[in-house]
């Protein structure tokens, strides 16, 4: 995250310190958000407040569109100095609920029925993790959980969503060789021809790492 200058009022409260804000976000806004003085602590005025969160709530919309998520809730910490223009400095941003790490802890056991539960209750089947993007579907693919893989791919996971180094989960099926995920993943319309940040796709991944045997799958034969 980078450090920015924030409006221009000077009728506008002073604000200089560390600041830890809680929130929920559904649906493009914050609903109900908590904030707090952590550097210097002590209780935050109704107007720095007010101020506070309208300058993270674009840092958490940004996050929350980048998790590819319609409701969260989490915390962000920031560091913010005035007189306005305020110099913001974003610290932290973290999703706690969807809680990922839960998600992909039930992927990586091939818990089907904890991954049916989770995404059923959050909607959550395209969440990205922060800050590498990838899916779980990507997750699977990499670990080789094809009855993982295959559960998500049913409960909607898209397989072209690519990570913040243009690998898709096809390509990181071909990487390690699992013919059973290479094949869930064509036939559920991945991008064979799709390339990563490198401009390699997945058959030139498959020749580069000796998956000769993918070929035929990605070609369709």
């Amino acid at each position: 995250m980078v450090a920015i200058a924030v409006g221009g009022c000077n009728r506008k409260p002073a604000i200089n310190g560390e600041f830890n804000v809680t929130y929920d976000w559904v649906d493009g806004a914050v609903q109900s958000s908590v904030v707090q003085a952590v550097k210097p602590q002590g209780p935050v005025p109704d107007s720095a407040r007010r101020v506070i969160l309208d300058i993270v709530k674009l840092y958490i919309a940004d996050g929350v569109q980048a998790a590819n998520l319609k409701r969260a809730s989490g915390r962000i910490d920031a560091v913010i100095y005035s007189p306005p223009p305020y110099y913001v400095q974003p610290r932290e941003f973290v999703i706690t609920e969807p809680d990922f790490s839960a998600l992909t802890a039930a992927v990586e056991k091939e818990d089907t029925a904890a991954i049916r539960k989770m995404i059923a209750s959050f909607q959550n089947v395209n969440q990205r993790d922060l800050p590498s993007r990838q899916t779980a579907l990507a997750i699977a693919a990499v670990g080789g959980r094809v009855q993982s893989l295959r559960t998500l791919l049913e409960l909607g996971a898209d397989p072209n969503l690519s990570d913040n180094i243009g690998m898709t989960p096809l390509m990181y099926a071909v990487e390690v060789g699992n013919e059973g995920a290479v094949s869930a993943l064509v036939h559920a319309g991945a991008n064979v021809a799709a390339v990563n940040d490198a401009g390699k796709s997945a058959m030139s991944l498959a020749r580069e790492r000796n998956q000769e045997k993918m070929l035929p799958l990605l070609s369709g034969q």
